[in-house]
């Protein structure tokens, strides 16, 4: 009786293949966990508001987690204190972040921060060894919103199609000068969701709620599409976790309810 001789699978894999399998078992069984938020703004200017004391809307910013965690299992990251983390591009600007508490790191305009569309930019921190992540720095999202929008109504901007993964939104009220929503991560965890939110939806857009537009007045809305790096361009960290976005803000005006005109 002739006999079938039976071959696993990984027979047919050749030696890149299997390097490869190698390396994503690595990143993803990695304890150091690396997330960055890089925020660029446009110019903007508008006679009716000022924008000169919301930090959020001016400048170039960054924010840093680095937090030593295995699995998002609902337990708290541990975070990750001491190390120095810096933010370079392939221009050859570089930028050294400043430490926070509970291994969050900030870095601005004033570390040297700079944002040019297009540059890949890379952020390494340093705990004895190097821990890397890169992207690359897209452009300001292009949207319109009408001139006026009416008391307690939420407002849906959608920037599908335009090559970017999710959205980075703040409001601004005037005069008060108040933001009155956003939807930036707060920490670490938030950060995760944002990176990588459940749904598999196609589309990119945000719904500002109604009860932001709750005050008659003028509101800035600072609006970024929003790329993510990948995990072939993270090294030493766990590419299950770590998350590195990059965006450039954009500006419009929306009078609520009507628009008072201004003398001249």
């Amino acid at each position: 009786m002739k006999k079938t001789l039976l071959l696993s699978p990984l027979l047919f894999v050749g030696c890149a293949e299997i390097n490869k399998l190698k390396d994503d078992l690595s990143g993803l069984t990695n304890s150091f966990v690396v997330s960055t938020f890089y925020i660029g703004t446009e110019e903007f200017s508008d006679d009716r508001v000022d924008l000169s004391t919301i930090e959020e809307m001016q400048g170039t910013q960054a924010v840093t987690y680095l937090v030593s965690a295995e699995v998002m299992d609902g337990s708290t990251p541990t975070p990750v204190t001491g190390a120095t983390v810096d933010l370079s591009t392939d221009a050859g600007s570089s930028a050294s972040f400043a430490e926070d508490a509970g291994g969050l790191y900030r870095a601005n305009e004033d570390d040297g921060l700079g944002y040019q569309d297009g540059e890949f930019v890379t952020v390494t921190a340093n705990d004895g060894e190097d821990h890397v992540i890169s992207v690359v720095a897209p452009i300001a999202p292009v949207f319109n919103i009408a001139e006026e929008h009416p008391l307690d109504t939420e407002l849906l901007i959608d920037i599908t199609g335009q090559d970017f993964d999710s959205a980075l939104v703040f409001v601004a009220h005037f005069p008060s000068g108040e933001i009155v929503y956003s939807n930036k991560p707060a920490d670490f965890t938030e950060l995760y969701d944002f990176a990588y939110p459940d749904d598999a939806a196609t589309d990119v857009s945000v719904t500002i709620p109604a009860d932001s537009f709750a005050e008659d007045g003028l509101y800035v809305v600072a609006l970024g599409g929003v790329v993510a790096g990948e995990a072939d361009d993270m090294e030493n960290v766990n590419t299950g976790l770590s998350s590195v976005l990059a965006t450039k803000l954009a500006f419009d005006v929306v009078c609520v309810p009507t628009c008072i005109p201004v003398d001249q």
